[in-house]
């Protein structure tokens, strides 16, 4: 019988983050801590932000990235 390991809710669960933009997008993607310091908040606000679905994220493996224009748009609104 396989052993079930228990893991530790994210704030930011898989389905809420998009695929990698397509290869031929130029973008700059930012970490959840440099977009809290470009937007000039914590980054749990940044996670919860994403978590609401108000900021779009791109997730690889573990990392999850926000497109700089992205976060430039939604601190305009």
């Amino acid at each position: 019988m396989p052993i079930r390991i228990a893991r530790p809710k994210n704030l930011l669960d898989v389905d809420t983050a998009e695929p990698f933009p397509a290869p031929g997008n130029p973008t700059e993607l930012l970490s959840i801590t440099q977009a809290a310091a470009f937007a000039g908040v914590a980054p749990i606000t940044v996670r919860r932000w994403v978590k609401q679905r108000l900021l779009p994220a791109y997730r690889a493996g573990h990392q999850i990235r926000i497109d700089k224009a992205e976060l430039i748009k939604f601190m305009s609104q």
